[in-house]
């Protein structure tokens, strides 16, 4: 499956705003015939950044949505050279990933995030991006971190993660990383695939071996809560020490 192609690459194209800026990149995805009504998919994306703004630290913005209007999973990539406010409290973004995903679809963009997640915290990831001339480059680059292989696993990892990451990117991006990562391979090892669409609860009775599922996601979710106590309290105890020096 092809998440992203040379037509699905926007590079330094100036945009007012976030909203401008995704009806940019969904003109691709109409382009390329993997939207059917760009105004009906704007309008889902746009409904989802009212709830919680897409904006990561380091120049980073994440819009996505499932909706009616696509027929695919699809990855839209946007590079702008003055940045867009997308809601990230560190300033603007200048690299923007359009996650679009169909509203009955399978799971696929749910692999797609954490993927995209980990080669985020990359600094050779987001500088090769930076210094792509041509969207081949571009392709190249994001295919070799965040293509999509074999058959879909049963969910590690959820979008819900994007606004605690947001706010806290250290300790929720690495435990959600790693925490997927081993709930991932023990789905896998156990053979807890999810061969049906998206439903939430509803699907959970159609994973295979779903009891194996379980075990796998409460061990993913145990090292993901220790990770995370881990390094908030790492955290706190610096912010701590760093206000003393300054009362000092």
């Amino acid at each position: 499956m092809s998440l992203i192609t040379e037509g699905r690459v926007v590079l330094d194209r100036a945009a007012p705003d976030r909203h401008t800026a995704t009806r940019l990149l969904a003109e691709r995805l109409v382009a390329s015939g993997r939207c059917t009504d760009a105004e009906a998919f704007v309008a889902d994306v746009r409904a989802r950044e009212e709830k919680m703004a897409t904006g990561l630290p380091g120049g980073i913005g994440i819009p996505h949505a499932r909706s009616a209007a696509i027929t695919a999973p699809s990855l839209v990539f946007g590079r702008s050279t003055e940045g867009v406010d997308w809601g990230a409290k560190d300033g603007p973004a200048t690299l923007i990933f359009l996650i679009a995903a169909p509203e009955g679809g399978g799971d696929v963009h749910m692999q797609m995030l954490p993927k995209l997640a980990r080669a985020l915290m990359k600094k050779e990831f987001k500088a090769a991006l930076m210094g792509a001339t041509t969207p081949a480059e571009v392709v190249d680059i994001v295919n070799a971190e965040v293509a999509l292989h074999g058959d879909v696993v049963a969910p590690s990892a959820s979008e819900g993660a994007i606004p605690f990451a947001a706010a806290d990117p250290v300790p929720i991006i690495a435990s959600s990383v790693v925490g997927s990562a081993i709930t991932g391979a023990l789905a896998m090892g156990f053979g807890a695939t999810l061969r049906a669409p998206h439903g939430g609860i509803w699907v959970l009775p159609l994973i295979g071996n779903f009891v194996l599922y379980l075990v796998a996601l409460a061990v993913g979710v145990a090292v993901m809560a220790r990770i995370v106590v881990f390094l908030k309290s790492r955290t706190g105890a610096a912010d701590a020490a760093l206000a003393a020096d300054a009362t000092a």
